[in-house]
This record gives structure tokens, sequence and C-alpha cells, in this order.
């Protein structure tokens, strides 16, 4: 499932194209235009709200804990992350421990929200043009 997932993304954009060039006989750039993808206008607005929806997805796991955590809905532990250790480690082998330390695993997540969004983004094209 793990490749096919974000295959199946692709799926609305293959059907969209379908219906553009063999239903509508659309052919070369009018495709694009068809799909609304070209052109780009104002290509600085488009650019400028294209990376604050990915700054935005990436922010928004941060954001919504700290709302939960100030209507008292969660209880932080933002010095030994306990619960999020709590969490690895059950998810471990009987036995074993977690091999990073819990701070090293929280950087390395808040160092990858960007990348992750960025890689994310690029697999929900196929759902946005469909």
């Amino acid at each position: 499932m793990g490749v096919l997932s974000p295959l199946m993304m692709y799926t609305p954009a293959v059907a969209a194209l379908f219906v553009v060039m063999v239903v509508q006989r659309v052919r070369g750039r009018a495709v694009l235009a068809s799909l609304g993808m070209w052109p780009i206008r104002p290509l600085k607005r488009t650019l400028l709200l294209a990376l604050a929806a990915l700054v935005g997805t990436a922010l928004l796991p941060i954001v919504v804990t700290f709302i939960a955590a100030g209507l008292g809905l969660v209880r932080l532990d933002l010095v030994n992350f306990s619960g999020f250790a709590q969490v690895l480690q059950s998810q471990m082998p009987a036995g074993q421990t977690y091999p990073l330390s819990v701070r090293t695993t929280v950087i390395v997540q808040l160092v990858m929200l960007l990348p992750a969004s960025a890689t994310n983004a690029m697999f929900t094209v196929g759902e946005e043009i469909g």
C-alpha cells in the first residue's frame, strides 16, 4: 500500500486528462488551459499563495497542538517529551528500547515538516487537477 497510495492520488488527474483529451478532443497547450493550469495569472500571487499553503500545512500541526494545550485538552511536556517517549516505546518490540533520544527524534520531525509537506504536495497535485 506504500507505493500504491501515492499513485492512486493521480487517478483524478488521469480521469481529467482522459475527458479533456479523448472525450473533448483537446490537444497541445489547450489541454493545460482546459484543466485550468494555464495561463498562470497573476504569477506572483499564485506563487506566493502556493508558498503560503506549503508553509501553512507544515505549521498546522504545531499550531493545533498549542491551541489544544491552551484549551486544556492536552498536557505538553516540552522539556522531556514524556508522552511522546511513551508512544515511541510502545511501538518497539518487547525488550527493545527506542534507538534515538526523544529530543533528537522531535528535532528531526520538526526539521522534516517542510520537506514532508513539499513531498506530499507533489502527490496531492494529482487530486487537485482532477
